[in-house]
């Protein structure tokens, strides 16, 4: 974006195969957003800002029923 460190948003949608509820816990080295469960086809977003620093990085980890695991970086500035 134009400016760096304005405000940022992380969208994630349930779009498993399956159609089950996934499990998301995202947290930067600033921030932990704690555990949230997305039911099918639901959304589940977040915004936040940079650091001044603009070394921002979030990471979420994603699980789901039956042993599915996978981690993401949804944002690494």
């Amino acid at each position: 974006s134009l400016l760096p460190l304005q405000n940022k948003t992380v969208e994630i949608i349930n779009f498993a195969l399956n159609k089950e509820v996934i499990n998301v816990h995202c947290s930067s080295s600033e921030d932990d957003l704690g555990l949230k469960h997305i039911p099918y086809f639901q959304r589940y977003s977040f915004k936040f800002k940079v650091n001044r620093k603009g070394t921002t990085k979030f990471r979420c980890h994603v699980t789901w029923r039956g042993g599915g695991d996978h981690w993401f970086t949804v944002f690494n500035k």
